[in-house]
């Protein structure tokens, strides 16, 4: 079985240190050339390297301040780097911040953004997961080519999808309204992402008779077919 990258992410101790939070490799680095100069230790973190603190509650998940030229910086896509994730705990303004910029760039964000939010949905979502589901698209809003596509085969079908869409952060949900001979149907759709954020094709259905819609919001539908496993 092939390991994810995101499986490969050291998650790595904080250290304080000049108004800012570095790993703690870093801080060995840095705490190394200080002491080469003959600077002491006084406690300060606007002088020398505090911590290292592996309890910390963060409003959002924290990363090396170094950056891209942290010790354990983390190579996402094309070369592009950031510092790697640091110990904390999310605080509950910090779970709903997480929540927030996880979904707002899930379909519509770039492969940058789709990636950071595979990683912090990897290190944070045992505080995500909630029954309640995000919406990402409205009757306003243009799905996105990648959805677009991804949805390909339902349009075909005479089963264009509607223009609402959501997320419970690890899948991306939908319905369609089919037109049989029996009358009309509502198929939902399940849509997975890969560890890079990237949609995986073909989409999972899951098919309701018009008994079981009316009147409800697709919302309230999908929230109880994950609960009866529809997709499971």
């Amino acid at each position: 079985m092939t390991s994810s990258w995101l499986d490969l992410v050291p998650v790595v101790d904080a250290f304080a240190y000049n108004a800012d939070m570095i790993c703690e490799d870093c801080a060995a680095q840095v705490i190394e050339k200080l002491e080469a100069k003959g600077v002491e230790n006084t406690g300060d973190s606007n002088d020398f390297p505090q911590g290292p603190y592996s309890d910390n509650e963060a409003d959002s998940p924290q990363h090396c301040g170094n950056l891209g030229h942290c010790v354990n910086a983390i190579r996402i896509l094309r070369g592009e780097k950031i510092g790697c994730p640091l110990t904390c705990t999310l605080t509950e303004d910090g779970i709903e911040y997480t929540r927030k910029s996880i979904a707002e760039h899930i379909i519509y964000g770039a492969a940058h953004q789709k990636a950071i939010g595979r990683l912090w949905w990897h290190l944070f979502h045992s505080s995500l997961e909630e029954s309640k589901l995000i919406q990402l698209a409205r009757s306003i809003s243009p799905f996105p080519p990648p959805l677009k596509i991804a949805l390909s085969t339902l349009a075909s079908k005479n089963c264009p999808p509607l223009h609402e869409v959501f997320t419970d952060l690890e899948y991306i949900y939908g319905g369609s309204i089919s037109k049989g001979e029996d009358g009309e149907s509502l198929v939902l759709w399940r849509l997975g992402l890969d560890d890079r954020g990237q949609l995986i094709k073909p989409a999972d259905h899951a098919q309701l008779p018009a008994s079981e819609i009316e009147e409800r919001s697709l919302e309230d539908i999908i929230s109880d077919a994950i609960s009866e496993g529809a997709w499971d």
